[in-house]
């Protein structure tokens, strides 16, 4: 009626976007608060997914639902230790299914993501084929003091 297309529940987009909304529910529940990541001043940075937020502990969380090419992985980590080392995050939490975990844990070990490797966390949490969270039970890296290893 508005002259848009229908949603696609199928497109990359749609789902990257329903599992983010996931992310944000779980991160809520285990009592963290959840904002969009502003643009930050920086042109060249990335804007993460979402920015989970405990006390005063700013994670920046990405999820990753297709495996991206080293070199933007590479430029992904890079912008992100620049944000960590100004003091504008703590950590970064890569949300994954199985295929783009095994990418980003390759990309942390490149000598380039050395000095942000250590603040990152990465964890398989989608399923592969329909980027659905499926346990409705808070993970234990999630429910206790934080997103750390």
């Amino acid at each position: 009626m508005t002259g848009s297309r229908r949603p696609n529940l199928f497109a990359q987009t749609t789902r990257h976007e329903i599992a983010v909304s996931a992310a944000s529910t779980r991160y809520l529940a285990a009592g963290y608060s959840w904002a969009r990541d502003e643009r930050p001043p920086r042109v060249r940075s990335h804007v993460a997914d979402g920015v989970a937020i405990k006390g005063d502990q700013l994670t920046l969380i990405e999820v990753e639902l297709t495996p991206k090419r080293a070199d933007r992985y590479a430029m992904i980590l890079a912008r992100f230790r620049l944000r960590i080392e100004a003091g504008a995050a703590d950590r970064v939490v890569f949300l994954c299914n199985p295929d783009s975990a095994y990418t980003v844990r390759a990309a942390l070990r490149q000598p380039s993501a050395k000095r942000v490797a250590d603040l990152v966390d990465v964890r398989e949490v989608f399923d592969p084929r329909t980027a659905h969270w499926g346990d409705d039970v808070l993970p234990a890296w999630l429910s206790s003091t934080g997103a750390s290893t």
